[in-house]
Parts: C-alpha cells; structure tokens; sequence
C-alpha cells in the first residue's frame, strides 16, 4: 500500500455545534482505492460526540467512504495523528473532500484540527463547512492528513522482449495478467526514447479491447536506425492504464533486404551490411518461360 500526505501543521481550526462542524482537504484522487484516512486533532474543554472521518465527492457533497473514529472525550489536550480504517475501500477516481466531521460541543468544549498555512500542496487547499452551508475555501492552508492507498482496479500488464528487429521496425510483446475491475478497453505498446513511456504519447499502438488475459504483440514501426527505445505494454480500463515495465532496443544501423525498388530495368536492393546491389533483366519474349537475371554488385 502507498500514501498521499500533508504531514506539516502550525495552525488550528475549531470544530463544535454553531460553527464549523465539517473541516476538509479538497483534492483530486485518482483511480485509487482508500483504505485508510488521518488527521491530526487535539480538544479543548470536555468535548463529547461521535467524530466521524469521511470522504465527500465535490460534485454533489455525497459521502463516498465513512467511518467514525470515536467520542471526543477521547482526544488527547495535544496535538495527535488520529486515524481510521473504512470498512468498505472504495475505488475513487475524482475529485474530493477528505473531512474531519463533529456536530456537537460548544466554544468551550470543542475539539480542533490541525492544518499548515500558508498551502503547501499543489491544486489542493482546505475547505470549512458550517451547518447548513455552504462550503467556503480556505485557499491559504492546507490540512494535515494522512490517506492510504491501493491502485484501483487498473489492468496488470507486463512486458516481453522486442522480436522481428529491423532497423526501423519491430515487434512488441506482452501479457495482461490481470483486467482489473472493468473490462480492457484498449491495449498495445507505447515507446520512447526517454524511460517510462506513457499512453498520453503518440508513439503507441492501439490494438483495441482485450477480452481475455495473454500474450499479445504490437507491429512498431517508424523508428530511427542507431536510436536506444524504451517500449512497454499497457492495457486500459476505466480505472485508468496499467504499464508493464520497460524494455529497451538500439536499433540497428544495417538497412534489410526488404528494401526494395526499379529503376528503369534494374532491380535494386540493399543487402544486410548497407550496401546497394542490382539485378539486371533482359527483354523476355513471348513465350519464356524464365526471366535471366544478371547479378551486379
């Protein structure tokens, strides 16, 4: 398991009945599976009341994943990473508010989250939530927070060694050995000359759905003699794309037999060392039954 984090804090929000009673991160989570949630809290006064950790989709404010970490009475007077396990993970593929929920207690016995200001995390910021709403944004923190994380229903791909080399052109190979959670609708190989070539590339294949898990192969074609290639599988699902690791081919500098052309009467050809040859013909009449070939070097 991975985790996505904002661990620096220096500022406190207060969370009680007749103020704010939700406190979130607003951020984007992409095509992962949350299992585990934290934030840091402290408490003033003799709160009690169910603290509830929940994630809320932005679009509508419904409650993706919930969980309730315990009564108030419970915080430490200091500040604490306190943390939840969901019952249920769900895949989440959007974006969110990450929240920390308390509805009860007063100015007196109230409990706090801790946040850091000024924002330190990028397109992400906080956000508070007084009865009844609406959300405000607090562009200049960021909550302190902890979740963790599988990748979520994504393929499982891996890569084979090229085959069929030829200067400009190879053959990819790989496996799905694992569709995810969502049918595959698109697969091939990707290539670059940089490591970790991605879909969001032009240099790839398209070999359309993959119904099945195995082997399967791409034609790659338009690659420069002399050049090191990264080339990795992929296979798509709505989850998102999942990448086998990278193989790597120096094309060669050698031209193949395959190149082939007329000028006039003459056939020619590069041999498999780069060097130009030319078969000749002579006029055949009616009725040959072979063509005499001059070979010419």
């Amino acid at each position: 398991m991975a985790t996505e984090e904002q661990t620096a804090y220096n500022a406190t929000f207060n969370l009680y009945s007749g103020a704010a009673i939700r406190v979130a991160q607003r951020l984007t989570i992409p095509y992962r599976t949350v299992s585990k949630l934290s934030f840091v809290l402290d408490k003033v006064g003799a709160p009690t009341g169910n603290i509830t950790f929940t994630i809320r989709k932005v679009s509508d404010d419904s409650v993706i994943s919930s969980k309730v970490w315990g009564d108030a009475s419970g915080l430490s007077t200091s500040a604490v990473w306190q943390e939840v396990t969901f019952d249920a993970p769900q895949d989440i593929n959007e974006e969110v508010r990450i929240c920390t929920e308390f509805a009860t207690g007063d100015v007196d016995n109230r409990i706090r989250l801790w946040l850091q200001q000024p924002s330190i995390k990028a397109d992400e910021y906080a956000e508070y939530y007084y009865s009844g709403g609406p959300w405000t944004s607090a562009t200049s923190y960021d909550c302190a927070y902890i979740y963790t994380y599988t990748l979520g229903g994504i393929p499982k791909v891996t890569t084979q060694a090229v085959t069929d080399i030829a200067p400009e052109a190879l053959t990819g190979n790989g496996t799905i050995t694992d569709k995810g959670d969502a049918a595959v609708t698109q697969h091939g190989h990707c290539w670059d000359t940089s490591a970790n070539p991605t879909v969001a590339l032009l240099t790839k294949t398209q070999n359309g759905a993959a119904p099945n898990l195995g082997q399967f192969s791409s034609s790659i074609t338009g690659l420069t003699p002399g050049i090191l290639y990264y080339i990795r599988a992929y296979a798509t699902n709505s989850y998102g794309t999942g990448y086998g690791a990278d193989v790597t081919n120096t094309q060669g500098t050698a031209l193949g037999r395959r190149y082939l052309w007329i000028e006039g009467k003459c056939l020619h050809y590069f041999d498999e060392y780069g060097i130009e040859r030319i078969l000749e013909g002579t006029t055949v009449a009616a009725g040959y039954a072979d063509l005499p070939w001059y070979f010419f070097t």
